[in-house]
């Protein structure tokens, strides 16, 4: 049915019309629905809009773990809120987030999320297979957005990662142009043990909850360990 209401719209309004419109049907929709948007919106032509880069590298056991199955917004960025497939599975699992583009700031090229949209928020991946017992090493890319923003965002970003009852704390600094803004990332990584077949990564930003500027994720990975 949205698939319909979209292709209605494409044909009565411009692409900037659309897109907005898309934009608020994706933040109510049903996952399945929101994943079949997401893909509608990138595979239209009349669009200077395409999927995000492919990590060369791979992600792993983890499904779109560099969001190469979402749109690529290029210099834009949309704010989903809690329940929005934001990009083929990656749902947002708190508050809201803003999905960046590649252009909008360089993180090696690749589609972000700030985990702080307007609010301090969290993602959360779909179900991966793992083995219960084995070691799994997370590999991403870490920066932070330093601008000036409402809620009189903290210098230092911190975000806790979790997976399989496990959690790790990781946190940037801002400070001196320490920040995305100015092209500034580092490689990441975490280990945890799996406890079931299946496991799910959660992301979630550990900013004041009024914060709309905090840690940026990019090219996420999840691998098996050898030992």
């Amino acid at each position: 049915m949205l698939l319909e209401v979209l292709t209605v719209l494409r044909s009565l309004f411009p692409y900037s019309a659309v897109f907005f419109a898309s934009l608020l049907l994706l933040d109510g929709c049903q996952q399945s629905d929101g994943v079949a948007l997401s893909r509608a919106i990138a595979q239209d032509s009349s669009s200077s809009y395409g999927y995000c880069p492919v990590n060369p590298s791979g992600t792993g056991i983890l499904p779109d773990g560099d969001f190469s199955q979402g749109v690529n917004y290029g210099d834009h960025f949309i704010e989903p809120h809690k329940g929005t497939v934001f990009a083929p599975d990656w749902m947002v699992a708190k508050r809201n987030i803003d999905f960046n583009g590649t252009t909008f700031w360089n993180i090696d090229g690749y589609c972000s999320v700030d985990l702080d949209g307007n609010n301090a928020g969290g993602i959360v991946t779909s179900a991966f297979p793992t083995k219960p017992g084995a070691n799994y090493t997370v590999a991403f890319l870490l920066s932070g957005n330093g601008g000036e923003g409402k809620g009189n965002p903290p210098v230092v970003k911190t975000m806790v990662m979790e997976a399989a009852k496990q959690f790790q704390t990781f946190t940037w600094d801002t400070s001196n142009g320490n920040d995305v803004e100015n092209g500034k990332w580092a490689a990441e990584t975490w280990t945890f043990r799996a406890r079931h077949v299946t496991t799910t990564l959660r992301i979630t930003s550990q900013d004041p909850r009024q914060s709309s500027r905090g840690a940026v994720v990019a090219a996420i990975a999840v691998i098996k360990s050898k030992k």
